[in-house]
């Protein structure tokens, strides 16, 4: 009996502590939960609340940047343009030309890297216009693509290395790049247009003072036009970059960091560099008219000046032409003299030829009748011939004299 109440007693205690300690057991691992629990809604918390940090100085950032826009549009930077028009709750929308191929596909990438950056969700479409001087642009369809797909801005590097090449003076593409101009902003008066000098991807051509100076003039002159234009030669050139650096050795064209700089550069002008965005988005557009009226000014001084170039070239056409049958008469003249004075220089030669013939046989027949024979015994004279232009020659006198 004292045997089975031990055994009993014994189990009790052993489920007593069993009990104690699942319930201690379970007692931890709910706490642990809980503190689990309680650092994940922490983390949960902080991560949210970085987030809004992080996207509040952004969404004051674009706020500010169109503050800055609207209040003085005239003088913003392209920056604050996009930010203006993503506060307005729209897509913006950059167009870029390459003119140059794939070598100006940095541009549009650039564009769009920037754009994530600052978190405006920009649309960036490339258009191609490789090889395109400033005369064909005119008669391409970059100005139906533009009007059909309406760009807040865009971006065109100016065509001037073609140009250049192809030997078009600096007034004609002058005129052409406006003529470009004011056609975009009639077709749509949407978009901000803004002309990009470029240096030349080549270190040969940025080496030519010649194109050099073909591009600074023709920059200065779309600027005293009024045109936006971002000057990136003017920055290059001012930045003294190592060619070694910048180039390839063998090709002679930009490497990667040749075109990397170039990238800074333009980023930084997004940036800092201010212009005049009176048009465009949400903008003025009151530009079509006066546009129109210049364009007009400016086709009719083109035609003007074309119908006296014709006629100068007819005129110096003309005078050649009269030169040339004065030149061929000239000469004409001169033959026919040569000719006359051969002809007189033959007739002298041949009087002078019979004249000397004639004197000659006027000596023969004066020293023939005194000859007298050898042996002494008289011989009658030989018979002479007659004298050139006699035809009835005197017969010789058996006496000795002439004939009378």
């Amino acid at each position: 009996m004292n045997t089975s109440r031990d055994q009993q007693r014994k189990i009790a205690i052993i489920a007593t502590i069993i009990t104690v300690l699942l319930v201690a057991a379970f007692y931890l691992i709910g706490k642990q939960r809980q503190t689990g629990q309680n650092n994940v809604a922490y983390e949960s918390k902080s991560q949210a609340s970085s987030q809004v940090e992080s996207q509040a100085p952004k969404t004051s950032d674009h706020g500010q940047a169109a503050k800055r826009f609207e209040d003085k549009r005239q003088e913003a930077t392209l920056s604050d343009y996009l930010a203006y028009i993503n506060q307005a709750g729209t897509q913006a929308k950059v167009a870029t030309v390459k003119v140059q191929g794939e070598s100006d596909q940095w541009l549009s990438e650039l564009i769009k890297s920037k754009g994530q950056a600052a978190d405006l969700g920009l649309n960036v479409q490339a258009y191609d216009f490789t090889g395109h001087s400033s005369q064909s642009l005119l008669t391409s369809d970059l100005v139906d693509q533009v009007a059909k797909e309406k760009p807040h801005l865009l971006i065109l590097p100016m065509t001037s290395e073609v140009d250049f090449a192809q030997g078009r003076s600096l007034e004609d593409t002058l005129v052409n790049l406006k003529q470009v101009y004011g056609h975009l902003r009639i077709a749509s008066p949407e978009t901000n247009i803004v002309f990009l000098a470029l240096p030349s991807y080549s270190e040969a051509a940025n080496g030519q003072g010649t194109y050099g100076s073909f591009l600074v003039r023709l920059t200065q002159a779309l600027e005293e036009s009024h045109i936006n234009i971002m000057d990136l030669n003017k920055a290059f050139e001012a930045k003294n970059f190592d060619s070694e650096k910048i180039y390839d050795q063998e090709s002679g064209l930009f490497n990667d960091q040749g075109f990397k700089a170039l990238a800074d550069l333009f980023g930084q002008a997004m940036q800092e560099e201010h212009f005049d965005l009176s048009h465009g988005f949400q903008g003025k557009n009151d530009d079509k008219a006066a546009l129109e009226e210049s364009m007009a000014k400016e086709s009719q001084s083109i035609r003007d000046k074309k119908k006296a170039e014709a006629q100068e070239a007819q005129a110096a056409q003309a005078e050649a032409e009269a030169a040339a049958a004065r030149q061929s008469q000239a000469a004409e003249s001169q033959r026919q003299e040569e000719a006359k004075q051969r002809e007189a220089a033959q007739a002298e030669a041949d009087r002078q030829a019979q004249a000397a013939q004639r004197q000659q046989q006027q000596q023969q027949s004066q020293v023939a009748p005194n000859q007298q024979p050898a042996n002494g015994q008289g011989q009658a004279p030989a018979p002479q011939a007659p004298a050139a232009g006699n035809n009835n020659p005197a017969p010789a006198n058996p006496y000795g004299g002439q004939g009378q």
